[in-house]
């Protein structure tokens, strides 16, 4: 691999500490399509293709906020998923590279002992949700949340929305967090707790910024939840047992939530 990796961060600060000159003069949200679009001409010319499909969901992150519907873009699991799909359509043609790109949508057998760390951390990390959402101060964002399903009948909720919500939402965050981004990181650095961190703030601050649970009590929660989603892919070497904790405790908290409030 090029040693120009090492050059990445210096690239991306240099250009994000732009923005506060260009700030004045175009969107902000533009000036970030044109940030990352030079990321992706950065790894086209020199021939990273480890790094390419990052960069590839960045420029379209930042692209599609900027011009597609708002509509489109509020549905975070179907936003996530169509910008996994686009990015990946550079690799499809390789068989060599699938193997080893997307390594971490192999289907693996859990070993018994997984099992237990499953049940707990879903568990524990539904339990911690749950008690933030009924801190009075954030009952705001609970309303927020489930305002939009007070409109359907209840068995249509429980029955089709939470289930089907759970699992697209959660395959679309482990895919682009515990697949996509861990690996990368994983593959560049040769650290793997250094990745797992990597992977787990971007989670986190994707919930900061616009999903539940969100304000920094929210933030360090989702935090810590990543990470132990993060331990479970590395234990197992695929997103699949992550993506089992992500969808248990998303419909636990649902559930709950829409019991209380709905």
């Amino acid at each position: 691999m090029s040693s120009y990796r090492y050059y990445y961060p210096y690239f991306v600060l240099v250009l994000s500490l732009s923005a506060f000159h260009l700030g004045q003069y175009i969107p902000k949200s533009l000036h970030y399509v044109g940030l990352f679009g030079l990321l992706v001409l950065f790894n086209i010319m020199l021939k990273e293709k480890i790094s390419l499909q990052t960069s590839l969901m960045m420029f379209l992150w930042a692209a599609f906020a900027y011009f597609l519907p708002t509509e489109i873009v509020s549905v975070s699991a179907v936003y996530y998923f169509l910008i996994f799909l686009i990015s990946s359509f550079p690799f499809l043609f390789n068989s060599q590279i699938q193997s080893e790109h997307f390594a971490y949508l192999k289907p693996k057998r859990f070993r018994p002992e997984v099992w237990p760390w499953i049940i707990m951390i879903s568990s524990l990390a539904a339990i911690a949700i749950i008690l933030w959402s009924l801190w009075p101060e954030h009952l705001i964002h609970v309303n927020k949340m489930i305002k939009g399903l007070k409109h359907y009948p209840k068995t249509i909720v429980y029955f089709f929305m939470i289930p089907f919500f759970s699992l697209l939402n959660g395959l679309s965050e482990e895919v682009i967090f515990r697949g996509v981004i861990f690996q990368l990181s994983h593959q560049l650095f040769k650290n793997r707790h250094l990745a797992n961190f990597l992977q787990a703030t971007g989670f986190a601050s994707i919930h900061l910024v616009d999903a539940f649970p969100n304000n920094r009590s929210g933030y360090v929660i989702t935090l810590v939840f990543g990470f132990f989603l993060g331990e479970i892919r590395y234990k197992t070497q695929s997103i699949w047992a992550s993506y089992f904790v992500n969808v248990l405790t998303s419909m636990i908290v649902m559930y709950f939530l829409c019991r209380q409030y709905l």
